[in-house]
């Protein structure tokens, strides 16, 4: 999860990064056709940390970043999540681990189509390897759909919404289809994700810690206040 603390070593935090690569991408990330979010839950135990969604042509971006002061211990386990999720996969990484990523990918094969950008102290950023397009696991689909979704995929269905979602799930797999998923998908992005600046009206922002909680900011004009 992402942090914002500073602390006045020189080190090169995922803060300095994730804004440093949106600014540079901004037309990429703000493209009105796209849904963004921040901090991504592909399930449980994998979040992604910068996701673009372009629904209309079905291509589903995610973006991994390891600042120098990470490290590579949950990396494997994340890859396999997000190379079934997204089509296009990207590690951003400190010049610092470069390596060691690189490790990791060129010895696993179904990372071979995991794209590398690596970032210096400078905050300059190159692309040492472009990612390749992947197809979606749409079981996996489905699985990230919220309770809610299910129910109402339920209803369309004549299906008994009563139960967890571990059982609704079971009900819905040989009635739900592609339309359904990317349909409930993208409801979810706009309930728990979609986020407004009241100034701008950017869609593009990052969490930010306050003594008070998380703060949502904007990328474009530094507002903290949404609707």
């Amino acid at each position: 999860m992402t942090t914002t603390k500073r602390i006045n070593d020189g080190k090169i935090r995922d803060m300095d990064i994730r804004v440093k690569f949106i600014e540079r991408n901004k037309k990429f990330f703000g493209n009105e056709n796209f849904e963004f979010a921040n901090e991504y839950g592909i399930n449980s135990t994998n979040i992604v940390d910068l996701a673009l969604f372009d629904f209309k042509n079905k291509l589903f971006y995610g973006f991994e970043i390891k600042s120098e002061q990470d490290n590579v211990r949950k990396l494997y386990r994340q890859l396999n999540a997000y190379i079934t999720f997204f089509n296009i996969v990207y590690v951003i990484t400190h010049t610092k681990l470069t390596e060691k990523v690189l490790e990791i990918i060129d010895s696993n094969k179904q990372f071979d189509r995991v794209g590398i950008i690596e970032v210096n102290s400078a905050l300059e950023f190159k692309e040492i390897r472009r990612a390749r397009k992947y197809s979606p696991w749409y079981p996996l689909f489905i699985q990230n759909l919220d309770l809610d979704e299910l129910r109402r995929l339920a209803l369309k269905y004549n299906v008994p919404v009563e139960g967890s979602k571990k059982v609704l799930l079971g009900k819905l797999r040989r009635y739900v289809q592609e339309s359904d998923i990317y349909e409930g998908l993208n409801d979810k992005i706009n309930k728990y994700y979609r986020r407004t600046c009241s100034k701008c009206g950017s869609h593009l922002y990052y969490n930010k810690s306050t003594r008070s909680g998380v703060v949502h900011v904007c990328y474009n004009c530094g507002a903290s206040s949404y609707n």
